[in-house]
C-alpha cells in the first residue's frame, strides 16, 4: 500500500529490518506545526530542527536510491553515525 518503507539494519548479527512511516499527511501536519504552530503545542526548537534534518535525509536518500538503483539501509553501531547508506546488489 506504500504506507511503510522497509530498511535493512546493518551492525546487527541477524538480518533485521526497520520500518519508516511514509504518510505525506503526517509530514504535512508536522510542517504546519513547525511553521505556524498549527497544533498550538510548545515544541522546542531542537525538536523541530531534528525533525527537519531527518526529513531532508529521507528525501535525499530516496533521490539517491532512485538515481543509483540501490537499496537504502540503516547502519546501527554505537560508535558510528551515518546519515545515509545505500547498498547496490
Amino acid at each position: 500500500m506504500g504506507i511503510l518503507e522497509r530498511i535493512q539494519l546493518f551492525g546487527k548479527r541477524k538480518r533485521i529490518f526497520g520500518y519508516r512511516h511514509l504518510s505525506p499527511v503526517v509530514d504535512f501536519a508536522h510542517y504546519l506545526n513547525a511553521k505556524y504552530g498549527f497544533f498550538e503545542t510548545e515544541l522546542p526548537d531542537e525538536a523541530v530542527k531534528r525533525y527537519l534534518g531527518r526529513e531532508y535525509r529521507t528525501t535525499l536518500r530516496s533521490s539517491l536510491k532512485d538515481c543509483w538503483q540501490s537499496q537504502p539501509v540503516r547502519i546501527e553501531m554505537p560508535d558510528l553515525e551515518i546519515g545515509i547508506a545505500l547498498v547496490k546488489k
